[in-house]
């Protein structure tokens, strides 16, 4: 191993340029040899090639008259590895890297192939598996040292090898180790390395293994740009497989499965950067990854790039994270946050921004520590706007026990089946009693609701159980024709088949008598708080639903004022999810921690005369932008300020934003 105190000599080399050249090259070549980076998720090859790009371009500066073409095919061959579970996109990181290689070969028309040098094999380097899955830990094959040995030599000697009759040779070779060693395998690692085939181009490795497959069992960088996957839309095998990652908490999103994954490849000291969304930090399911980081990683560096775009074909809020892996030791580090500056960004701005260690036009920057992170959410703030949250806090108690339930509307698993407008209930004669009014979250707006009109067809009695098919076809014969006429699109459901529902059910029908009740609706996703009052509609999954357990029509316009108050909507977008566009999650893990206090008796009066008040002129739209709505609202808003005891610089912060 290199000793720290030659590597920090090489920085200095490298960053001061003041340097013997001699002295410094037989370092970076040293250095060089040992530096082991890999791409668990490498698609088509950006990450490792552009790790190329950056050794190369170091050892630039240390000889500007190297030979690129073996300066790279060093670099191939000693330093850079990916894995993919897509046959196509590790042939494309093949190719890509050989392209790297054919740019920097000089073209001789009198010599033999041009004078274009042979290009190196690949199958060793970039290679389809899936590398959330490991190679069980079994006594046995490739457990030995003559045997790591073995397929050290074989993978060194393929690389370079340009006989086809010899690698012909080393396929069979590779090929008759595995069989030759078949009696050794044992259970579930024999079935797991029976299914390696690093030279078929189709084949799907079933784990990965740097140890077995690149004679790596730890790497010093792990770099990537993991794929997201919702919960919802993993396979059930999958969600099975996944099960031993302490990250594998709740609907958790696949990305977090990568971190812990790559947190797992690396030596103590080495270090992991990921591009991948932001959710993490906040959601629920992100508790067993931030745990997991909190206990084997320090942050580096956190560039969260919010609701700017900066990926095109990434629609999440998505972010650079640098961690090392450091288990039990905390440090300081550097959290840019960006905003949206009302423009998009050039790129050279945005790298030039990324780079530095300074607020500017396009982020502000925390310098934070480490010591009480875990589990809990990850909300980073400056010293002044926490102060200000602990202020709104104190003494509060959150909107859960205040809460009877706060859930998510029906599901129907077939939107365009059981949603209908007027027009189709009139035409069809479809029976009012189980075609109910429904809400979808476009129609919610803050003390006001604004129906488009839609339905949905609710086959269940009052209690909400499902109604037998014979009373469908008897007493709802209308309702019933249409389902049937449109079974095939519901037989398109294939989690809802073996669920046990009938096929004309919807996915989840909830309580219908949580929907008679009055409550506070919520679009789920939204750029503003935008709470209203209903006891009429049913909503869909994009509302959510809050029945107080104080459940007079006083205390529901109360709490109505304080949720679409400025002070609780400044609150909840420094807690919640923020969506692309500047669009917030509305959902019972962030709603239900909502800080709530209570007004005294006189106070609370006038309040709830001011909320009702609102209510009533705004169900008329035309009323939206009234001198007397906006008069009404500005005394709710100074009331909830005055309530929660801001100062007056607290108050500028608050309409600030």
């Amino acid at each position: 191993m290199i000793d720290r105190a030659r590597k920090e000599n090489l920085k200095v080399i490298l960053v001061q340029r003041e340097f013997d050249t001699k002295n410094a090259k037989a370092i970076a070549n040293e250095i060089g040899a040992e530096i082991k980076i890999i791409d668990p998720a490498c698609g088509s090859g950006a990450f490792p090639i552009g790790m190329l790009q950056i050794m190369l371009s170091i050892y630039e500066r240390l000889d500007t008259r190297l030979d690129h073409y073996k300066t790279k095919l060093a670099i191939i061959k000693n330093n850079i590895f990916g894995i993919d579970i897509e046959p196509m996109a590790v042939e494309i990181s093949r190719l890509r890297t050989w392209l790297s290689l054919v740019v920097d070969s000089v073209i001789k028309p009198s010599e033999k192939n041009k004078g274009i040098e042979e290009l190196p094999n690949l199958d060793f380097k970039f290679i389809c598996a899936n590398s959330l899955i490991s190679l069980e830990r079994e006594e046995g094959l490739f457990d030995n040292k003559q045997m790591a040995e073995q397929m050290q030599a074989m993978r060194d000697r393929y690389f370079k090898t340009n006989s086809l009759r010899i690698k012909d040779k080393m396929k069979r070779d590779f090929e008759e180790i595995l069989k030759r060693n078949q009696s050794m395998f044992v259970s579930q690692k024999q079935k797991q390395l029976l299914t390696y085939h690093p030279f078929d181009a189709d084949n799907v490795c079933s784990f990965f293994d740097g140890d077995f497959m690149f004679g790596v069992p730890v790497f010093d960088v792990v770099i990537a740009n993991p794929p997201y996957i919702e919960f919802k839309r993993l396979p059930a095998a999958d969600k099975s497989r996944y099960k031993n990652y302490r990250s594998a908490i709740g609907k958790y999103d696949i990305y977090v499965l990568f971190i812990e994954m790559g947190c797992r490849l690396l030596k103590n000291g080495g270090t992991l950067v990921f591009i991948n969304p932001t959710t993490f930090m906040k959601k629920d399911f992100g508790s067993g990854i931030r745990d997991y980081l909190a206990s084997q990683c320090s942050i580096k560096t956190i560039q969260d790039f919010a609701d700017i775009q900066v990926f095109e074909s990434a629609m999440n809020y998505t972010g650079i994270f640098i961690f090392s892996k450091t288990p039990g030791k905390k440090k300081s580090f550097y959290y840019h946050k960006f905003k949206n500056v009302g423009r998009s960004i050039k790129c050279d701005e945005l790298h030039k921004s990324i780079l530095a260690n300074d607020s500017d036009i396009f982020k502000d920057i925390m310098f934070l520590k480490t010591e009480d992170l875990g589990g809990d959410v990850w909300n980073f703030q400056d010293a002044k706007t926490q102060l200000l949250i602990d202020k709104i806090m104190d003494s509060a108690k959150p909107l859960s026990e205040h809460s009877e339930a706060i859930f998510e509307g029906i599901a129907s698993g077939k939107d365009e089946v059981f949603y209908v407008d007027k027009d189709q209930i009139k035409e069809l004669a479809l029976e009012r009693k189980i075609v109910l009014p429904l809400l979808k979250g476009k129609d919610v707006k803050a003390y006001s609701l604004n129906w488009a009109g839609y339905h949905v067809i609710y086959p269940y009695s009052q209690d909400s159980k499902v109604i037998p098919e014979k009373i469908m076809q008897a007493e709802y014969s209308n309702v019933y024709k249409y389902l049937v006429k449109n079974r095939e699109l519901l037989a398109g459901r294939g989690y809802f088949e073996d669920s046990g529902k009938l096929w004309y059910e919807l996915w989840n029908q909830r309580k219908l008598s949580n929907f008679r009740k009055l409550r506070i609706v919520v679009p789920e996703i939204s750029e503003k708080n935008n709470f209203a009052l209903t006891d009429k509609f049913l909503g869909n999954t994009k509302t959510y639903h809050i029945i107080l357990r104080n459940q007079t029509e006083e205390n529901y316009l109360y709490f109505l004022g304080l949720l679409n108050s400025q002070l609780i909507e400044y609150y909840y977008k420094k807690h919640s999810t923020p969506h692309a566009g500047g669009f917030y999650a509305y959902k019972t893990q962030f709603l239900g921690g909502i800080p709530i206090k209570e007004l005294d008796s006189t106070a609370r009066g006038a309040f709830v005369r001011y909320v009702k008040e609102v209510v009533e002129r705004l169900a008329d739209s035309k009323n939206k932008n009234n001198v007397e709505v906006q008069e009404l609202l500005g005394k709710i808003n100074g009331m909830v300020m005055d309530l929660y005891e801001l100062t007056k610089e607290d108050r500028e912060i608050v309409q600030a934003t």
